[in-house]
Parts: C-alpha cells; sequence; structure tokens
C-alpha cells in the first residue's frame, strides 16, 4: 500500500469511537493524497483493504465500490474522493434535522454507542432527558453522554443491562447505523439490537438516522465482521462481534440526508442510487 493510505489505515484500525464517517473521511484523504502525489493506486488491493480495515461498516464498502468503478481513471477517482469528502461533511447535519423532527414531542428518548448523526440529533431536537447506555466493553456510549453533557443536554448513563429501564422511560429510542442493507437490515455497534427490540416490546417508536453513504446491497448476512477482545474477571478473555445486525422491521422511521420516514427497503434503494449519481458524477 501507498504509505499515506497505509498510515490512514493503521489509523483507522486504531479507533475505538469515531466510526463510519470518520473512517471514510480519514481513508478518502489518505487516498487523494496518494493520488495527487501521482502515486499509481493498486486497484483491487486497495479495495480488499478499504473492506478489511473494519468489516461490517458500510461506508467503506461504499468507498471501496467507489474505488473499484474509477480506479483506472485516476483523475475521475480524485475528483470523486473530494465530493465524497465535501459530502460527509454537510450529510451528518442534514440527517439529524430530519431525525430531530421525528422526535419533536417525544420527550425523554434513549440511545447507545456514540455516533455522530446521533449525537447532533440530540442538540437539535434538545429533549428533555437523554438516556444513554454505557455500550461497554467498549465504552462509546459514556464518550457520547459526556460531549451532550458538555453541550448542555441532561443526560443520564446506565448499564446496559438497564436497557429496558431506560426505554420505559422514554417517548423515543434513537440510534445510527454503520451499515444499512437492501436485504432489510440495519448493521450497528452490539447492544443496539436489545435496545430496539425492548422499545418494540414497549411500544416505543424507534428512529435511526444515518448517512446514505453507508447503505450497501447487504447488511444482514455479512461476513467476517470485525471481532474484538475483552477480560472479564473471574473468567478470563472474551471475544465480540462489535456490529450486530437489527432487522429493519424494528424501525419506525428512517431519517437521511436524503430525506426520512417510515422504514423500508424502497427508501433505502432510491437513496443509495442517489448518492452514487452525485459522487460518481452520474457514471452508476
Amino acid at each position: 500500500m501507498p504509505a499515506g493510505f497505509e498510515e490512514a489505515v493503521r489509523e483507522v484500525s486504531r479507533e475505538r469511537v469515531r466510526g463510519a464517517s470518520w473512517a471514510l473521511s480519514t481513508l478518502a484523504r489518505g487516498l487523494l493524497e496518494e493520488l495527487e502525489s501521482g502515486r499509481t493506486l493498486e486497484c483491487p488491493r486497495t479495495s480488499q483493504v478499504l473492506r478489511t480495515t473494519l468489516p461490517g461498516m458500510g461506508s467503506l464498502e461504499v468507498l471501496a465500490e467507489v474505488v473499484e468503478r474509477l480506479c483506472s481513471r485516476p483523475g475521475e477517482l480524485a475528483e470523486a474522493l473530494r465530493r465524497l469528502m465535501d459530502y460527509v461533511e454537510e450529510a451528518g447535519r442534514e440527517a439529524a434535522e430530519r431525525a430531530a423532527e421525528l422526535l419533536s414531542g417525544a420527550g425523554a428518548v434513549s440511545t447507545v454507542s456514540f455516533s455522530r448523526a446521533v449525537q447532533l440529533t440530540i442538540l437539535a431536537a434538545r429533549p428533555p432527558l437523554v438516556y444513554v447506555l454505557e455500550s461497554r466493553p467498549g465504552g462509546e456510549g459514556v464518550a457520547m453522554a459526556r460531549h451532550l453533557r458538555q453541550s448542555g443536554v441532561n443526560t443520564v448513563v446506565l448499564p446496559d443491562s438497564a436497557v429496558g429501564l431506560a426505554v420505559s422511560r422514554s417517548g423515543a429510542v434513537v440510534f445510527g447505523a454503520d451499515a444499512a442493507g437492501l436485504d432489510g437490515c440495519l448493521r450497528n455497534k452490539l447492544g443496539t439490537l436489545p435496545l430496539a427490540t425492548s422499545a418494540g416490546a414497549l411500544g416505543v417508536e424507534v428512529v435511526a438516522v444515518f448517512e446514505s453513504y453507508k447503505i450497501v446491497p447487504r447488511a444482514c448476512g455479512w461476513e467476517g465482521v470485525e471481532t474484538r477482545g475483552y477480560r472479564v474477571e473471574g473468567w478470563g478473555d472474551v471475544e465480540y462481534p462489535v456490529f450486530e445486525p437489527v432487522p429493519l422491521r424494528l424501525v419506525s422511521h428512517i431519517a437521511t440526508e436524503l430525506g426520512g420516514g417510515r422504514a423500508g427497503v424502497e427508501p433505502l434503494r432510491l437513496y443509495r442510487r442517489l448518492f452514487l449519481e452525485e459522487v460518481l458524477g452520474g457514471d452508476v
């Protein structure tokens, strides 16, 4: 791999809190630096590395798709990468504005893990109270709670085992997605499925907010999803998958920068096509 791209891959591989949008921008920037320096990308190798850096993350699957389509035309690829990075800057804010409208009047909300789109949604909606599940073992939810509290949002951290309690006290649940599949699944950090399932059992609305560059052909049957390990006192090392599938039927509404409304595969199909047209310059 070229040196600049290689360093970007290492940086993304080491990160434990920042998610799909940051990873996409970081790797796209690394690729663009290589192209601007006049280096030639090894197309199959580059797309393979993108898919395996954080397997299960839809934004990197989409980036690999962009590289495969345009790798033989480096000038066009460079332009597509620039458009993509500009797109990422605004997409999260626009998706959050739509999601905030869906949360209007919901009262307290519950969430899990750390998502830039969810953070922006909560800051826009300003619910009276936010319950954030810890999201152990990574603790991404604690990082989210700190950001929200620093922004003046009334935030309570609860252990993951209190998911039912959190949902029972909430008028809505909101979470992000690291991938959204045309096969009828979302894929997000471990702990999202219990949150969505609890909401369904208790009759609480579920809003999923994410950018269209996370929409991929499949999210349910994704093979080789990244795993991590941690040590459980009194037991030993435990390995766990970073992402888990969440059936779209457990989601009430979706919100993206390109539109929002009732959850379904057809809107996802439309948003994916519109996004690729924008980034690829109509070469879809």
